[in-house]
This record gives structure tokens, sequence and C-alpha cells, in this order.
């Protein structure tokens, strides 16, 4: 038996057993076994029949090994002294032609006619380059499995338009261009506001830095910041009083004179100017000078205990009496119990010659437990004296 009648046998047996009956697909075996004479002709038209559509399935679907090694083989670098590298469309043009299969579309129409042998063999039309159609038609969608190449404005290969001169409307870009991002960044960052420091805000923080460097033992380094202080905001209070605090542990009375004095003329309200300014004319040796600086600074010194006392401390150098009590007595407003503050008030009206006043101011100041020893021997003898 040959294999197309085992194929054909084996088509309806497998037929059968999954339709049970005759395949309806198959009318014309049933005709060519009913006719006898035709089946031969059947046969061996059906025999054609598979032999081309198993000839057009291998050249439509077989794996194409040669034109990727060719178009590789193509793309690599040529030796040197080489003639030339064959451009990838040349490649694929010499690449072996398929073989010849007769045409399919010219024996279907022709299947029921008794000249049907005749035309399953006759070979379809060859065309201009001598080919069949068919091989043709096969060898079409074989050119797009190797490296296309790109076509160009006037047709030509990658090859060739590549030699042509550049358009001269397109600009050339000379050397490493710029990142966008970074030239969008500068702006950006321009844009940006920086915080701005007033000359008050940097005082306070070098007067700040000056304390720290100050309890670290930093003498030196706190005078040096403090000075800074003081010469990005004069009117730092703070500032001008630490400064003047190192400026009278070095012995520089006069440098500290002249910085409290320009200290009453740019804050005339600010207390403590006055009041240092007067003990360093004290220590000068100018007591009436230091009373005229207290007086000038009073109209600020409100009820600022500190400052009235010490007014009166000097009131009472001068004999003034009178004067010294009234500045005692707004001091003791705010602290009655302060000893020295009685013991002055005390000497002060003993002088006027108010004694069971001042009797009781020594004793007050007795009582508090806090004289110094010799300041406690002065108020006993004085004790002893007015009391009869």
């Amino acid at each position: 038996m040959s294999l197309i009648n085992q194929l054909l046998k084996d088509l309806d047996q497998r037929q059968v057993s999954l339709e049970g009956g005759p395949p309806a697909s198959a009318p014309s075996v049933a005709i060519a076994r009913a006719h006898g004479p035709g089946r031969a002709l059947l046969v061996s038209t059906v025999f054609v029949v598979l032999a081309a559509l198993a000839a057009g399935a291998w050249v439509l679907f077989r794996p194409v090994q040669v034109r990727p090694v060719a178009a590789v083989a193509a793309l690599a670098p040529k030796p040197p002294g080489a003639a030339g590298a064959v451009p990838p469309v040349q490649v694929a043009a010499q690449a072996p032609p398929a073989p010849v299969v007769p045409a399919i579309s010219a024996s279907v129409p022709q299947l029921a006619g008794p000249g049907a042998s005749a035309a399953v063999a006759a070979p379809a039309k060859p065309v201009a380059d001598g080919r069949p159609a068919l091989q043709q038609a096969a060898r079409a969608p074989q050119a797009s499995v190797g490296t296309k190449p790109e076509p160009t404005s006037a047709g030509l290969p990658l090859s060739a338009a590549s030699k042509r001169a550049p358009n001269p409307s397109v600009p050339a870009v000379q050397g490493t261009p710029q990142p966008r991002v970074a030239r969008a960044a500068a702006p950006v960052a321009e844009s940006i506001p920086q915080k701005q420091v007033s000359p008050q805000q940097l005082s306070d923080n070098l007067y700040k830095q000056a304390v720290v460097l100050l309890q670290q033992g930093k003498a030196n380094e706190a005078r040096q910041a403090v000075q800074s202080s003081l010469e990005a905001e004069p009117k730092n209070a703070d500032a001008r009083l630490m400064l003047m605090g190192f400026l009278v542990d070095s012995k520089d009375l006069p440098q500290a004179t002249a910085l409290l004095t320009e200290g009453v003329r740019l804050l005339p309200q600010h207390s403590g100017f006055w009041m240092n300014l007067a003990r360093l004319q004290v220590e000068s040796g100018q007591g009436a000078a230091a009373v005229v600086t207290l007086e000038q600074g009073l109209p600020w010194a409100s009820d600022d205990p500190q400052y009235h006392a010490f007014y009166a401390a000097l009131l009472q150098r001068l004999d003034r009496h009178d004067e010294a009590i009234k500045h005692f007595l707004t001091a003791l407003r705010s602290n009655p119990s302060m000893p020295n503050w009685l013991v002055g008030i005390g000497v002060s009206l003993q002088a006027v010659g108010k004694n069971a006043d001042a009797v009781e101011a020594f004793q007050r100041a007795k009582d508090t437990g806090w004289l110094a020893s010799g300041l406690a021997a002065f108020v006993d003898q004085r004790l002893t004296q007015l009391r009869p």
C-alpha cells in the first residue's frame, strides 16, 4: 500500500472514529471510489497538491541560518588591505535560490476537469528574472530577516546615502553639549532667597559666643568675640558692659571710661552705663564728677535700688546727708533688710541729729547677722555712742 493510500485510510478511520459516520469533508474520495477509473487521477492530483503544499511550507517556514550570519559578517570591520565589504543588500541577493516549486493557484480551479494532471504539472509562468513567481514570493519575507538597509530620500542604501554631503540646513554641534538640567538649575539656585542676618542678630550671636568662651576659661577669645559683637551693633548694652569688664581687669581705666562715655551718649536710658561710669570716676579719684554723672542719669534710674544707694553714698561723702537719706530710703523700700544700706542711712541720720532713728537703723543692721566683722564693730561703736 502506498503512503498516500495509507494516509487516506488513516484519515477515513480517524473521521469515522470521531464522528461515528462517513466523513463529510471527503466527498471527492467517495466519488473516486464510485467511478473506479477516476481514482488514479484523483490520487495523483492529491499527491501533487500535498507535495506542493509541503514544498511551500518548507520554503515559507524553514529556519533561516545563512542570512543572519551573512549580515553579521557584512557589519563586521573589514581586515586591513581588503578590497571592500559587501553591502548587506548584496549579500542577501547572492544567497542560493530556493528550489523551483509549481504554483498552487494555477492547479486548484482545474481539479474536476479532464486535463487536471496536465494543469497540475505545468510550471508557473516565469517572470523577468527567469525564476518562478512562487520562488520570488517565497523569497520576499526572507529579505526582512536579514539586516535591512535604511532607505534614504534618494532611494539609495545606507552605505551609499552615508557618502552624500551633509544637509546644510542642519547645524553641526561641536563639542560636548551642556546638560540641560545644569543650565536650568542655575537660575533656580539664584532665585532662592538667602537668609539675611541683621546687625543686631549678629551682635547677639557673637555676645553669646563670648559668654560661652568666658565660661570655658578662654578670656582672650571671649574678649575678641565681644569686641566684634560691639562693632556689629554699638547699641548692644550687654556687650559694652562685658567689654568694659575686660578693660577694668586689664587696668585700662581710661579706655573703659571712654567706652562708657560713648554708651551713655548712645543709650542714655540705660542706667547701668551711668552708674558704672560713675564708679570708674570714683576709682580715678573723681568723686565730684561721679556725683554729676549720677545726677545726669537720675531721670532714667527710676526706682533702681542699686543706683539710688550708690548715689546716696556719694552724697554722704560730700556731706549732703539730707539728700543721701532720701535716696537711701528709696533703695530700702525694695529691700528693707539690706545691712549696708541700713548702716549708711544710720550714719546720715546721726549726722543730721536724728539719733533715735539712727539707733534703730544700726540695731536692725546688726540683727540681720549679715554684717562683716569690721562693719559689725563699727555698728557696735555707734550704738554705744548713741545709747545713754
